[in-house]
């Protein structure tokens, strides 16, 4: 029989190299299994690339050689486009990504590349930390606040604990 990895979220490359080298070695014996492999292997080099992307951007950022390039304009674009892109992976780990946006949103100053960063990072955070949830839930709302927009990335994990809310926004802090 063709050996079942046990699919977890570790580093990218652990999940990249584990299904690629028992394609290499011949383990999977059909089509239909090696197509399913071939699902992971794609899905974690996107995930590698985001991770990437996120440390060359904050290398940007650090280094200030980053250009901002504001637009005026509607943010639920960005925000389906990111839906979109991550609801496959929100399928794969057993969660639902919804949108839910309020009617007649004006139109906001932002950074597109960031905001669609941010709204990648969120989510997958989402759908990493809320794995142990009993609803598996993740949604991206809009709603109006002021003459601007909010933006909130709703799940049902167990949230950040008091002690590191202070730490959120350092680089790198990671809590439990």
């Amino acid at each position: 029989p063709t050996p079942r990895p046990r699919r977890k979220s570790g580093p990218p490359l652990t999940s990249i190299r584990m299904y690629g080298e028992m394609l290499r070695d011949g383990l999977v014996s059909s089509d239909a299994k090696r197509q399913e492999y071939y699902g992971p292997i794609t899905a974690e080099s996107e995930r590698l690339s985001r991770l990437i992307d996120n440390v060359l951007e904050f290398s940007r950022l650090e280094k200030g050689t980053r250009e901002m390039q504001l637009v005026t304009g509607a943010v639920a674009p960005v925000v389906d486009e990111v839906a979109e892109l991550l609801r496959p992976h929100a399928a794969r780990e057993g969660f639902t990504l919804r949108t839910a946006f309020e009617r007649n949103l004006p139109p906001v100053r932002f950074e597109r590349d960031a905001l669609f960063q941010v709204l990648l990072n969120l989510v997958d955070n989402a759908i990493k930390y809320a794995r142990g949830a009993s609803v598996h839930d993740v949604t991206i709302e809009l709603r109006r606040r002021g003459a601007g927009v909010s933006i909130a990335v709703r799940d049902h994990g167990p949230g950040v604990a008091p002690r590191h809310l202070g730490r959120i926004f350092e680089p790198f802090h990671r809590g439990e």
